[in-house]
């Protein structure tokens, strides 16, 4: 009797702590260093990120109704190749395929078996193929199947299995991007896009990554939900030294969402440095810098009273004309400060 109650408080435990796991490196679903130490499990949320392959090989010699102890989520923005013979997914399963991801099925037969309240989703910019015509549908019902037309699905696609029963339908993506832009300003940049038929739009998150695999959100827009053309900008404070690659996560009130399949790439450079001197200061300042950037003084209540490009070296500022007070020196994003006397 403990030794059953112990049974079912480890699977209640494992359901609720259900983990989510990111292949690391390209490699088999079965070998645990591709995900970094643990193998995927069946309540499990398994990521595959862009530039990364994961390999399973599902079942062998021709063999029937192979079983695969799937996942319960498996997200794909990089490529998941399924091999073996027709491949059984034994859990119930959410497969997204996302934008720049790719879902191949290399099995023999070309058939996929999903068992009740899965789905599998193809995503705009997102890509299913296979060797021959592939067949989704629900093994306890063979009648609910599909047959792709083509051996190349582009999405959106969405097949959803509940109980005996088995649907196959487009997916209902929350809007139309028609463009996403950046550019640099000072040291910020400032992204820019539009949208057309928003249908029960959300938000907008902007992420950014430095080498176009791991993303991070740095903003969040909300949607106008506006079936015409919306226009959006956000600007990021905090951009890095080096590539700033963004992406749009595009999401409708469903909780259904897109990555845009445009990816906007700015390049910072390292801040400049700059010295001033002396301070207090009478007549002349000086301002030693490493760029060629503009460069202005502020007084104290923000308001702009010199201005000029000043070259790398060492450069000479007249303020004999300044106010009394305190000053602030900006180029290229860095701040310092200075008094002016007039004794």
């Amino acid at each position: 009797m403990r030794k059953l109650l112990l049974s079912l408080l480890l699977l209640c435990c494992h359901g609720a702590f259900a983990a989510t796991l990111t292949a690391v490196t390209n490699g088999n679903w079965t070998t645990a260093a591709t995900w970094g130490g643990t193998i995927p499990q069946a309540s499990d949320i398994a990521i595959i990120p862009a530039g990364i392959t994961v390999t399973h090989n599902v079942g062998i010699n021709g063999n029937m109704f192979n079983n695969w102890n799937n996942a319960g989520t498996i997200r794909v923005t990089g490529k998941l190749i399924l091999q073996g013979t027709e491949p059984v997914l034994t859990n119930p399963v959410a497969i997204e395929i996302l934008s720049g991801g790719e879902f191949r099925d290399e099995s023999q037969n070309g058939q996929i078996y999903l068992n009740p309240t899965s789905s599998f989703k193809v995503f705009t910019g997102g890509k299913l193929t296979s060797i021959i015509e592939t067949i989704i549908y629900n093994k306890t019902t063979p009648s609910a199947s599909y047959s792709f037309s083509t051996t190349t699905v582009n999405g959106p696609f969405n097949v959803s299995v509940s109980g005996s029963s088995t649907t196959f339908s487009t997916v209902v993506l929350p809007l139309t991007l028609v463009s996403f832009t950046g550019k640099k300003l000072n040291v910020n940049n400032v992204l820019s896009w539009q949208t057309q038929s928003e249908v029960n739009t959300d938000n907008f998150l902007i992420e950014r990554s430095t080498d176009g695999k791991d993303y991070q959100t740095v903003g969040k827009v909300a949607a106008k939900a506006s079936t015409g053309s919306n226009n959006y900008s956000f600007v990021d404070r905090s951009a890095l030294n080096g590539d700033n690659i963004y992406r749009l996560k595009m999401t409708d009130i469903d909780g259904a969402f897109t990555y845009s399949d445009i990816l906007v790439s700015l390049k910072r450079e390292a801040l400049s440095s700059i010295n001033v001197y002396p301070s207090p200061a009478k007549d002349v300042l000086f301002i030693n810098s490493d760029q060629n950037e503009v460069l202005t003084i502020y007084n104290l209540e923000g308001k702009s009273v010199f201005s000029k490009n000043l070259k790398a070296g060492t450069n000479s500022v007249d303020v004999s004309l300044f106010k009394d007070g305190v000053y602030f020196v900006e180029q290229a994003g860095q701040k310092k400060s200075f008094i002016k006397t007039s004794k």
